[in-house]
């Protein structure tokens, strides 16, 4: 009865997307003062616990995606190779025409148990893999309007 009344005020202490892996910080470093150490793994818990995209989550993400469409390359919902739980993944537009190579940012978003999303940034040169924790779906739409 307890964690019904607490789940409503969850998303007061998690309203903003935290930073917890940054592959430009050495690992185990703390990523900001009184925050939490570089560590990829930090949140495998949830992970490893994914959940279906409900049909008012999947919409949102698509009407998301659909607005912000001169930004974005392409979008899907893909299923994993470890699951058969579905990952919604963004591609961005190349940033820097001047070069030869197409160097698109990829957003990979993940659902997982009690209303948490891990969301992926990742762009293969430079070098770029950032990962994220987001303690609810507006959370997450909030971290998706900053990445893209």
């Amino acid at each position: 009865m307890v964690m019904k009344y607490l789940k409503k005020f969850e998303s007061l202490f998690n309203s903003k997307p935290i930073l917890f892996y940054d592959n430009s910080i050495p690992r185990g470093v703390e990523m900001f003062s009184g925050g939490p150490k570089n560590e990829p793994k930090k949140f495998d818990f949830y992970m490893q616990r994914k959940e279906v995209w409900d049909e008012f989550e999947k919409d949102s993400l698509i009407s998301f995606a659909e607005q912000n469409r001169e930004k974005i390359n392409s979008y899907s919902f893909d299923t994993s190779v470890t699951s058969d739980m579905d990952i919604f993944t963004i591609v961005l537009n190349d940033q820097d025409t001047s070069d030869e190579i197409d160097t698109l940012k990829e957003i990979y978003c993940h659902k997982c148990d009690d209303d948490v999303y891990i969301v992926q940034e990742f762009l293969l040169d430079p070098n770029i893999d950032k990962r994220y924790y987001c303690g609810g779906f507006d959370v997450l739409l909030e971290l998706l309007e900053d990445l893209i």
